[in-house]
Parts: C-alpha cells; sequence; structure tokens
C-alpha cells in the first residue's frame, strides 16, 4: 500500500505544479509532464 501513496503524492504535486503554472498564464512544458507521467508509472509498477 505504501506504492499506492507514493503514486498518489505524486499525482498531487504534478497536479498542483500544472494549476499553479495555468494560474500563472504560463504554458506548462510537456517535458517535465512526461517526466514525472513516467516516474509514475515505474513506482506504481515496482510497488
Amino acid at each position: 500500500m505504501l506504492a499506492v501513496g507514493t503514486v498518489l503524492g505524486w499525482v498531487m504535486l504534478l497536479l498542483v505544479f500544472r494549476l499553479g503554472a495555468v494560474e500563472r498564464g504560463e504554458e506548462v512544458p510537456a517535458g517535465p509532464s512526461l517526466l514525472a507521467g513516467t516516474l509514475i508509472a515505474v513506482l506504481g509498477s515496482g510497488g
């Protein structure tokens, strides 16, 4: 269950980051989002 908490934590951080960037009127680069998505997938499958 630790992996589930870790993945949820990463998803929350990613959502907060994206929402914050949108509120400032900034474009969210695809690179960090893709990297975060990959990291979440690795953590999820690893757990």
